[in-house]
């Protein structure tokens, strides 16, 4: 809550409070409701009966009001509730001020419009879960532990990865877990079939309830292929060349040597053959 007092109250005046207070705030909508009130003290009796203009701005928004501000008391000018939107991160801060319009002679002094200004932040509203720290293995086969910085302890996570032609494979769904594992499966070496490592895109969603709350958050990592998957064939043929009756004759015969059902791994080829002996 925060309030304002504007005007003189030297010698029982008239003066103004205006007072703002945050009453709510909805998560799913990332907005708070305030409630403020205008309100005219008179500590002695004022006689004008003509009618006066009185307003307050709150965070850009003008209500306007008017009247007779004739009579002893408390009178109130103005109330209301008005919803406030907040940043993307949640925060918010915002103005306010007020005048009225007095226009009346109290004793030997004329006073016209009173008017003043004042701020306040409004309570932060927890916003979408981000990435914490990534631990355990980015090689493909093994397990990626990921944390999750969680803003309330009422909100869920959903988490994705895009990796090559893999798009939005999901790892789990609104869990209220903060630490996250899974396998790397190997099948993700066929979608770098030439290389040694890629780039995974992980997808974060946070939900209240069945309401996301703020936007879809995402972090890269490099994972690596196995040094495990590599090239295989069936078998090596050897083929003699120049024999003599079937044996090897010292610098004449040769062997001819080639590799039989080579293949590569995992959707890989093979781009050059070299044996050696």
């Amino acid at each position: 809550m925060a309030s304002i007092n504007f005007g003189s109250t030297a010698n029982s005046r008239p003066y103004c409070t205006l007072t703002v207070t945050q009453s709510s705030q909805s998560i799913a909508n990332n907005t708070s409701t305030v409630s403020y009130s205008l309100v005219l003290h008179r500590p002695s009796a004022i006689s004008s009966s003509a009618t006066k203009k009185w307003s307050c701005t709150i965070n850009g928004v003008v209500h306007n009001g008017s009247g007779s501000i004739g009579g002893s008391g408390n009178k109130t000018l103005l109330s209301g509730t008005q919803v406030i939107s907040h940043n993307g991160d949640g925060k918010k801060s915002i103005s306010f001020s007020a005048s009225c319009e007095l226009k009346i002679t109290w004793g030997s002094v004329s006073l016209g419009t009173i008017s003043g200004s004042g701020s306040m932040s409004l309570t932060t509203i927890p916003r979408a879960s981000g990435f914490g720290t990534i631990g355990g293995s980015t090689t493909i086969g093994n397990v990626l532990t990921i944390s999750v910085d969680r803003k309330s302890s009422a909100f869920t996570t959903s988490l994705w990865y895009s990796f090559g032609g893999v798009s939005w494979a999901g790892v789990v769904s609104q869990t209220s877990s903060t630490n996250i594992s899974f396998s790397l499966p190997m099948s993700l070496c066929s979608q770098i079939p030439n290389s040694t490592s890629g780039t995974m895109t992980l997808i974060m969603r946070t939900y209240n309830g069945s309401a996301q709350i703020g936007n879809d958050v995402t972090k890269s990592i490099t994972i690596y292929v196995p040094g495990s998957v590599v090239p295989s064939f069936s078998s090596l043929s050897l083929t003699g060349v120049n024999l003599w009756n079937g044996a090897y004759v010292k610098t004449h015969s040769k062997v001819t040597a080639s590799i039989v059902g080579a293949a590569g791994s995992y959707g890989s080829t093979i781009r050059s053959y070299l044996i050696s002996g």
